[in-house]
């Protein structure tokens, strides 16, 4: 502001005076101190700008001190007083703080300030009594449930129609990805199913209470197991060498895929695989 020329700052004192009143208003005192304090320091130096008596510097304190000096027009020390209390204000404002100030006490402010501006020439309006707009209410609209369906059916309708697609889209997917069984896995039934034929058909002929004989492919021996189960927590009591005569107790039961019958032999019990016993 210290290039402006004289009506450059006449204009800016004018504008700024205007908004002080129009912040105050809306009853925002604090943007209103802010433009009062602009407007009197735009207007102050249009005056030494015209007479050519611009100060060294710009600080608020040379500003009062050049114009307390100033043989047209100088400032008594009650506008000093003034005018420092509205500065003192304004830094307040600018370090973020909040002042205290009655709606009534910006109006004084302004009234003066109006007064000053005009001893040096400057032409605003004194406010007299600046009336307070008062915030309005959002008024809220009224919707029965019939004119709020008619107002939202057809959203309604465009989101079950998403929750819809995306419903057949997902079930889609899930048909096509779903995991089909693979041909090891069907020969690896098949052959158990087969081994399972075969041992029914070995073990239907056994009778509990005659005696059976372990047949010849059990390598080492037959496994006596203390459970029906080739699981590692079934315990082996014994093998039994091919040709063993066996006394068949009950049975048959089936686990595991496989045919179990429970026999006695060497004075011990336990089950073994049905596959494995023949009878002559």
């Amino acid at each position: 502001m210290k290039n402006a020329s004289p009506t450059e700052l006449i204009e800016t004192c004018q504008r700024k005076f205007m908004l002080g009143q129009a912040r105050l208003r809306q009853e925002r005192h604090e943007l209103a101190i802010l433009s009062l304090h602009g407007a009197l320091d735009a207007g102050l130096r249009s005056h030494l700008h015209l007479y050519r008596k611009v100060p060294a510097t710009n600080d608020w304190a040379t500003l009062l001190q050049t114009l307390a000096e100033d043989a047209k027009q100088p400032l008594s020390q009650a506008d000093l007083a003034y005018l420092e209390r509205i500065h003192s204000l304004w830094e307040t404002i600018a370090k973020g703080n909040t002042i205290s100030l009655t709606h009534e006490s910006i109006i004084g402010y302004q009234q003066y300030a109006a007064k000053l501006l005009q001893r040096y020439g400057i032409l605003v309006t004194a406010p007299e009594n600046v009336q307070v707009i008062a915030p309005q209410k959002p008024v809220k609209p009224k919707y029965n449930l019939i004119s709020l369906w008619y107002r939202t059916q057809n959203l309604v309708l465009l989101l079950f129609g998403v929750i819809l697609v995306a419903g057949i889209i997902i079930f889609g997917l899930r048909q096509t990805l779903q995991p089909q069984p693979e041909t090891a896995n069907l020969a690896q039934n098949t052959a158990l199913q087969i081994g399972l034929s075969e041992s029914i058909t070995n073990s239907v002929k056994l009778i509990p209470g005659e005696v059976a004989f372990v047949g010849p492919n059990v390598g080492e021996g037959l496994a006596l197991r203390n459970e029906p189960s080739l699981a590692v927590t079934s315990t082996v009591r014994l093998y039994l060498r091919p040709a063993t005569a066996v006394e068949v107790i009950q049975g048959p039961i089936t686990n595991e895929a496989q045919i179990w019958w429970q026999i006695r032999a060497a004075n011990q019990e336990g089950w073994c695989q049905g596959q494995f016993l023949r009878k002559r």
